[in-house]
């Protein structure tokens, strides 16, 4: 592939994860009251954007090093995030919690876990920033997976903050695996350029 479609990639990647880790700063501030500010709408729309082009660039590299099961996992982790952040969008303005919301959230949340097997386990894993991303998505999924389920099963969780605090962490969590697929692509792009010098020598 090119070195624009790589510093593309490199740029949109860094973006998202950036918009990660400022709401995860904004999040572990004021907590809950996230959800009560007039910017969190646009905020979501913003994130929602950023992260529609990350995938899309994630699907063409995958498709183009024909990494199959990665490729069908990173879209369902597309449409799960997408269903996820508009039905975030609906509480924002019902102020209500939803059915909808707690199923697209746990999908959301299994998605991850399953895109994380999926560059473990597949060819994907041959290469080492891949692997060490599909590690680190594994781990957040986890700890998603943990929140939904201790919180829905300990009334004393949710009371004393346990929840809170393990939600927040999950988000500090997930700026770790946007920096493994920078310094994946990075490597790309330097052989990428690498090779074009050796074509026209």
């Amino acid at each position: 592939m090119s070195r624009t479609f790589y510093t593309y990639a490199i740029y949109f990647t860094a973006l998202s994860g950036i918009l990660i880790f400022v709401q995860s700063i904004v999040y572990f501030a004021i907590g809950p009251r996230i959800f009560e500010l007039a910017t969190t709408p646009a905020c979501v729309f913003l994130s929602l954007g950023v992260a529609f082009v990350n995938w899309l660039l994630m699907f063409v590299y995958f498709r183009y090093r024909n990494y199959q099961f990665a490729l069908w996992v990173v879209v369902a982790v597309g449409v799960t995030n997408t269903l996820q952040a508009f039905s975030l969008l609906k509480i924002l303005t019902t102020r209500e919690i939803t059915p909808f919301f707690a199923l697209t959230s746990l999908l959301t949340v299994v998605a991850g876990i399953v895109f994380g097997v999926s560059l473990v386990v597949s060819r994907a894993k041959e290469r080492y920033w891949i692997r060490l991303a599909g590690f680190s998505s594994f781990v957040v999924g986890l700890i998603g997976l943990t929140t939904i389920a201790w919180g829905l099963t300990s009334v004393d969780a949710r009371v004393d903050g346990t929840i809170e605090t393990l939600d927040k962490l999950q988000s500090f969590a997930q700026c770790i695996t946007p920096i493994f697929f920078i310094l994946n692509f990075l490597n790309e792009r330097a052989a990428a350029s690498h090779s074009v010098r050796d074509g026209s020598l």
